[in-house]
């Protein structure tokens, strides 16, 4: 579904660059913007909200997408407001991006004093990866849901369902079918419990399904078809007219089954689960005669011979020569067998168990190829002389044996670990396989890891501690005592050592190289644009004038003194009068008249032939370095 287009401010992509230009920075939105007025929002240069209201905190999103998020805003103050539009600011007071409703659409919502305000929205980012913005908690608008409060609740894994213990998650339908037996099965299959059996009830009328309880030894008896004469618990499972029945005694756990088919109950029979019982075809034991000197159908059971001198022959005719007959015989505290042909010629070797285990001098080899197949379910292949059904052990030879011992699964995993210490293994992951070690240049003790500290010994990579900053793809020394340094990897690259063929002359092994480029130029040239000249304008000013500032004057004129002193006149009068009289302020009526639309021309020189300066800026980050990818190098520790 299409979401709310939202317009990027230019501030917030600049503030996505990370502080080296080496990739993008993640931010938080913190608050939410509320504006109650429509504006231009087509444009990414807006730095504050509009008409903006105030800023709120109570707010979650959540990334429905890699440019859909979907955000809910929540308002529950008393104020009251049309809401037109919104905008999300960053941990740093960044307005990051914004919307606004179209003024002919009229307000998204409106909110009144009593009423709160709860907008969700998907907003949809066309320019950018909105993973780059991140949100806080959003609990108080989606509450967890408990057995007094509504709110969001998280569904159960089956694997939580089958575990019975979460009181948190809540079980879907799927869930819980793969975990419980189905309704209608239950109603069909499942044993009720039933009141306890009268005291002179017939079990034969007992085929309801269900557990019943018959708690009086007295009300048992074999009379009423009981098995036993003994209180206990019945158990009826029925079927169409198929009906089970299975009776318990209560003193020693005892079971007997029968079931009634084709409207005829069989007898009871004991559920044998002791061990000490054994069943042929059906039929349990029981004591033969001592002299019978053949074993028959199962029908007759099983014969039992004297316990020291019995003698018990098998005969299987289709078997090989030498293989017919089986001879099985018990002696003094031991128990014999062999195989013998039909002549009771060519004879094996008797194969004794006793007591004390296998009398291992007793196997011979079988006659007809000189095989040997040890354990129920080996088969003969035709070719191999021994073959054992099961594990066999043996003694583990030590380590480093070349003999012809047999060599046992821990003699081969102890060859594979002394021959992989030190191996260095590079793979795609995060943890360290089993016996191994991360490449991170930390100190271990020698005790910790001998096979290792062995292995640095003899590798020609050991330096001491304080070679060790300028060797890092060496081992160190440690302490000199009881610890070593590993080799430090980590956000290296590998370069392969040079060993004299002079690519990478004067290079120990692992040693570290800084990085650097190959010696190289770059040319930066400007055009020679010959002996040119540059026009220049000036714009029309229109119709104007020039202003001429005239404060105006006096004219001062010198009265004489009485007596006639010159330059002027004498004054009249009986007494010598000394003054000034002054002339009218006067203006000159200067002005300019205006020089009607005109423009002023502006020549620039001539400059001759020349050329402009290039500078070429710096670029890259800190290091020089191909394309690549992270993986995790360890080493073989034990």
């Amino acid at each position: 579904m299409a979401g709310t287009p939202i317009t990027v401010s230019e501030a917030f992509r600049a503030a996505l660059v990370s502080g080296n230009h080496q990739g993008t920075v993640a931010h938080t939105v913190t608050h939410i913007g509320l504006c109650t007025a429509a504006f231009d929002a087509s444009g990414a240069a807006l730095k504050q909200l509009p008409h903006e209201l105030k800023r709120i905190d109570t707010f979650g999103g959540q990334h429905v997408d890699a440019a859909t998020i979907h955000i809910t805003i929540q308002d529950n103050s008393p104020d009251q407001y049309a809401l037109y539009g919104f905008g999300l600011y960053l941990e740093d007071g960044t307005l990051a991006a914004y919307y606004s409703q179209p003024a002919g659409d009229g307000p998204i919502m409106e909110k009144s004093p009593a009423a709160t305000l709860l907008l969700s929205t998907d907003i949809q980012f066309t320019t950018i990866d909105a993973g780059t913005l991140g949100f806080e908690s959003a609990s108080f608008v989606n509450p967890p849901a408990s057995t007094e409060h509504q709110g969001v609740i998280e569904i159960a894994t089956q694997a939580e369902v089958d575990a019975g213990e979460d009181d948190t998650r809540a079980v879907t339908p799927r869930t819980a079918n793969a975990r419980y037996a189905p309704r209608e099965w239950v109603l069909r299959h499942a044993l009720p419990l039933r009141d306890a059996l009268e005291q002179n009830v017939d079990l034969n009328t007992v085929t309801s399904t269900g557990i019943y309880l018959q708690p009086y030894t007295r009300g048992a008896s074999v009379e009423l078809n009981y098995p036993v004469a003994f209180a206990g618990k019945l158990q009826v499972y029925a079927l169409y007219w198929t009906v089970y029945q299975t009776y318990t005694v209560f003193n020693s756990g005892i079971s007997y089954t029968r079931v009634r088919y084709d409207r005829t109950w069989s007898p009871w029979r004991r559920v044998l689960d002791d061990g000490s019982d054994v069943v042929v075809s059906g039929i349990g034991a029981f004591c033969g005669a001592l002299g019978a000197t053949s074993l028959r159908a199962a029908a007759t059971g099983v014969v039992l011979g004297a316990n020291v001198g019995g003698d018990l022959v098998f005969k299987y005719t289709e078997a090989p020569t030498h293989h017919k007959l089986w001879d099985i015989k018990t002696s003094a505290n031991a128990f014999e067998c062999r195989a013998v042909n039909d002549g009771w010629t060519d004879v094996n070797r008797w194969l004794i168990v006793t007591r004390a285990g296998l009398d291992i001098s007793t196997v011979g080899l079988a006659t007809d190829g000189g095989r040997v197949l040890i354990g129920e379910g080996a088969t003969d292949d035709g070719a191999s002389a021994l073959q054992v059904a099961g594990t066999a052990t043996a003694a583990t030879p030590p380590t480093g044996d070349v003999s012809h011992k047999l060599a046992t699964t821990q003699f081969v995993a102890n060859a594979i670990s002394e021959a992989t210490i030190g191996q260095i293994i590079i793979e795609a992951r995060t943890s360290v396989r089993a016996g191994c070690l991360k490449l991170a240049g930390v100190l271990i003790q020698r005790d910790d890891y001998p096979q290792l500290w062995t292995y640095a010994q003899s590798c020609g990579a050991l330096v001491s501690e304080d070679e060790w900053p300028d060797n890092p793809g060496c081992f160190s020394t440690g302490d000199g005592k009881t610890t070593f340094r590993i080799p430090e990897v980590r956000g290296e690259h590998l370069r392969f050592w040079d060993d004299g063929r002079g690519v990478d002359s004067g290079r120990g092994i692992g040693t570290w190289q800084d990085s650097q480029n190959r010696a190289h130029a770059h040319a930066a040239t400007a055009s020679v644009e010959g002996d040119h000249v540059h026009g220049a304008w000036m714009d029309e000013r229109g119709w104007h004038i020039h202003a001429v500032h005239d404060p105006g004057h006096n004219h001062a004129t010198e009265v004489p003194y009485g007596g006639g002193h010159s330059p002027v006149r004498s004054v009249v009068g009986p007494y010598g009068i000394e003054g000034y009289y002054n002339t009218h302020h006067t203006l000159t009526g200067i002005s300019i008249h205006g020089d009607g639309n005109h423009i002023h021309n502006v020549g620039i020189g001539n400059a001759g032939n020349h050329s402009h300066t290039i500078t070429v800026n710096d670029d890259g980050g800190t290091e020089a370095r191909p394309r690549n990818i992270a993986l995790l190098a360890m080493i073989r520790a034990y």
